[in-house]
């Protein structure tokens, strides 16, 4: 089986070290619809071709959206799926899964996570390294936990928000879709859908909206 991966940028980068550690594809690629790129290596894997032609494809493939924006790694997801074309998971070796825990498709989990009992991961979620995610937690699809947070137990997070680098929360808190909380941060209290949390404990700075610009914060 060959994987596919839809992004060559940072994402990409470090879903293609976690699928060579895992070892069970026979080739990896990455895909990008950016023509000038066409060719070229990304530590050591080729930009194959773009996502069209790979979609035309789908014999003898998985793939992975390694998107940073959550709402076009949703609709890439979808198209993908929408094709027969299965999504993988790329799950470190030293990541952490108890088998209670359930797992969607097209998720990454980096190196030293931990996926505790009874959490429920949605599909395209990130989970990146050396974060923890505790018992019975619910994670939307397309939600990001970045590297270091400690999600404390029965946390929910919504579809496509974001959780900055060290943050914590607290157990039972409920993050509303599409917030993000900034680095550090110490979310105390449950946080409604689109908005900008900081500081210790989170506070709202900002009220979101459809054109908030994920650069910021990936």
């Amino acid at each position: 089986m060959k994987a596919l991966i839809v992004g060559a940028g940072a994402q990409g980068r470090v879903i293609l070290d976690i699928l060579r550690a895992e070892a069970r594809h026979e080739s990896i690629a990455f895909v990008d619809d950016n023509s000038a790129m066409r060719g070229r290596l990304v530590n050591g894997a080729a930009i194959e071709c773009g996502l069209e032609e790979a979609l035309a494809r789908p014999d003898g493939i998985e793939m992975i959206v390694a998107l940073g924006d959550p709402d076009r790694r949703l609709a890439v997801a979808a198209r993908i799926a929408g094709r027969g074309i299965p999504l993988l998971n790329a799950v470190h070796p030293s990541a952490v899964v108890v088998s209670s825990a359930t797992l969607g498709r097209g998720i990454m989990i980096g190196a030293n996570a931990v996926v505790n009992s009874n959490a429920r991961i949605g599909d395209n979620v990130n989970i990146n390294t050396a974060a923890a995610v505790e018992h019975d937690c619910v994670i939307a699809a397309g939600a990001a936990v970045s590297p270091g947070a400690r999600i404390g137990g029965r946390v929910t997070i919504g579809e496509c928000a974001f959780i900055g680098s060290g943050a914590i929360l607290l157990s039972r808190v409920a993050i509303g879709a599409r917030t993000v909380v900034g680095a550090g941060a110490v979310v105390t209290k449950s946080l409604p859908e689109q908005v900008l949390a900081l500081g210790v404990p989170a506070r709202i700075t900002e009220r979101l909206d459809a054109n908030f610009d994920w650069s910021r914060v990936l």
